[in-house]
């Protein structure tokens, strides 16, 4: 069986929209704030985008070492957070889809993501959980501040950590939907 993802009208239970593309197992979903996008995280390593309208992929973001496990968008609908079970952390610039930061966050799987305008909140099958200050500047030097200030509040150290921008998202593929 293909996997596939589809959008109901809760009223009626009439298919809005359905897609279906490959084999990668969907494996968390999120709404943007506005609720113009959704976002999937897939066992394939990567999160796609969505017109939560008619269902056409507008982005897919590659970056993780493993599936991507959880996705949630930021409330200030310019970027979304992707976790992986990997233990990694990134977050994405929505406009563009280059990967701004990312956190090595746990030592296993990180199961659930959520976010405020300032925090964002991860939990793991290492048995962890954890909290991260979110600043509004993620330009290079935002991020390197945010790194600085966790080191600063946790003694964390920041070996491992990467911080770089990547390429843009990889273009839709044909028929994607």
């Amino acid at each position: 069986v293909k996997p596939e993802l589809k959008l109901f009208e809760l009223a009626s239970g009439r298919t809005v929209w359905s897609w279906s593309e490959g084999e990668a197992m969907i494996l968390a979903l999120a709404f943007s704030p506005d609720g113009r996008l959704v976002a999937a995280a897939s066992d394939d390593q990567q999160a796609r985008l969505f017109s939560a309208a008619d269902g056409a992929l507008t982005k897919t973001l590659s970056g993780h070492e493993d599936a991507v496990t959880a996705v949630v968008f930021l409330p200030d609908q310019k970027r979304l957070a992707t976790a992986g079970a990997e233990g990694a952390i990134k977050l994405w610039e929505l406009s563009s889809g280059n990967c701004l930061l990312t956190i090595p966050a746990h030592q296993d799987q990180i199961s659930w993501l959520a976010a405020s305008r300032t925090w964002l909140v991860s939990t793991s099958w290492d048995r962890s959980a954890a909290i991260w200050p979110l600043p509004a500047d993620l330009s290079s030097a935002g991020a390197l501040g945010l790194l600085r200030e966790l080191q600063a509040e946790t003694g964390l150290s920041l070996e491992g950590f990467e911080l770089k921008r990547t390429k843009g998202p990889s273009e839709p593929e044909a028929g994607g939907r």
